[in-house]
Formats: C-alpha cells, structure tokens, sequence
C-alpha cells in the first residue's frame, strides 16, 4: 500500500497535510471555536497521528521522501496495490504512457477513505472560494472581483478546458479521472481551513511529526511541541495575545 501525498510521508509540507486529513477525517476542530488558539492536543490528534503510524507498516522504507513521482512509477511498474493519491495527480496513472499494459488497463479512481469509523472522508478539498486583497485600491479590488467571476463562469467551458481542472460550475462533465474528487464532494469532505494563520499550524505540523513517526517522540509529547510552536509563531504574527 502506498499512501498520502503522492503515496509518501515527505517531510514538511506533506506530512503535515496528511495530519489534516486524518485529523479532519476523525471530526477533529483545529482551533478553539471563533479564535486563533490551536486545539489538536486531545485524543483526535493522538488517534491521527497512531494512524498515520500505522500505515507506514505498509509503505516504501522511504516513505519520508519518496515522492508523488516516484509513487507514480512504483504504481506503473505493477509495485503497489493500493495507493491513496492526490486528485490532481491521478491522470498520469490512467493513460497509457509508462504503465504496463496489466497496470493500467487495472486502473480505477475510487471515493476517498473514511477513518476511525467516522463518515467524513480523510481527506480536504481546495475550492473553499477565493480571496481579493485588502490593502488595494477600490478599483482594483472591483477588477480582481470580476476576473476571478469571469475566471469561473461556465462561459469557460469547453472541449479544450473541460479537462484542465475539476469545475464545480454548472455544464462541468467530470471525466473518469475525476471521480475521486465527484466522490469526495459527495460524501461531505470538509474544505482545507482557510484561516490566516492555518498556515503556521501546517508548518509547525510539518517541523515535529517525523519524530513521532521514527520513534524519537510519543504522541503526546510530539503534539505539545506542535502547539507550542504554532503559539509561539502566532503570538510573533500577533494572532495571540
């Protein structure tokens, strides 16, 4: 089995999406309701992170840093079974370029994995909505408005750029590699926090779980390292007080 992020806990970034995906997919809540204040030290943050240590029992002995390439290639040479992989990253698996023939007339996309015994899938998705800077000009602000509109108006779509993204606009026809993605949406999968200060959280994320996956810290521990890096980092950017 091959798992998250292009089927590898890489270091940083992915590892700590993987820790979102689970965490969300167990109901867990990032921060305390209405504020800037971390609230993954509980039994969710430890049930998510036992599961992702779990898992590495059936990955590559390099899952730190085997990346969603090289999962890629494992998976056409016909070396994984199962694999968990990012949306965007399903095409290169079903054409016929660089598979063996067994391999990818085998391939399919399915819904995404629930955990926990919970009916949320295990996973986030990226089109929450769309920002427009604050410290613009009015008339500015109006332009960006109305691109970002025009940019997702189903006036898009057609034979060229159907294919080009998954579009949650009316006339969209998802092709067979987007099926993942329809299922997720169907079953409820919850939208990637789009806070101004999530992104201190993933990095503090990223920075501390590898040593909870090799052995070098217990769960708890490596959860209160998480928090107080995260506090620290949003106290510097004056999201806490």
């Amino acid at each position: 089995m091959e798992h998250p992020v292009g089927g590898a806990y890489q270091a940083g970034w992915n590892l700590a999406q993987e820790f979102v995906n689970m965490y969300t997919g167990m109901g867990g809540e990032f921060f305390e309701a209405g504020t800037p204040k971390v609230s993954i030290n509980n039994d969710k943050g430890v049930a998510a992170l036992e599961m992702m240590k779990a898992l590495t029992a059936y990955m590559n002995p390099d899952y730190l840093t085997h990346d969603s390439n090289a999962t890629s290639a494992e998976w056409e040479a016909g070396n994984v079974a199962l694999m968990n992989m990012w949306g965007s990253r399903t095409g290169v698996l079903l054409d016929a370029e660089g598979s063996a023939p067994e391999v990818h007339e085998n391939t399919m996309v399915g819904a995404p994995m629930t955990v926990g015994g919970g009916t949320i899938p295990a996973t986030t998705l990226w089109w929450d909505g769309w920002t427009v800077a604050k410290n613009i000009s009015d008339a500015d602000a109006v332009a960006t408005f109305l691109a970002l509109k025009h940019g997702t108006s189903p006036a898009l779509l057609n034979d060229e750029t159907m294919g080009q993204a998954v579009w949650m606009i009316p006339g969209y026809k998802p092709a067979p590699v987007n099926a993942g993605v329809m299922q997720a949406m169907a079953m409820g999968a919850k939208p990637y926090p789009m806070l101004p200060y999530m992104g201190l959280l993933h990095t503090a994320l990223g920075d501390n779980i590898a040593d909870f996956l090799t052995g070098k810290e217990d769960a708890a521990t490596t959860l209160a390292d998480i928090e107080a890096a995260y506090t620290a980092a949003a106290t510097e950017k004056g999201f806490l007080q």
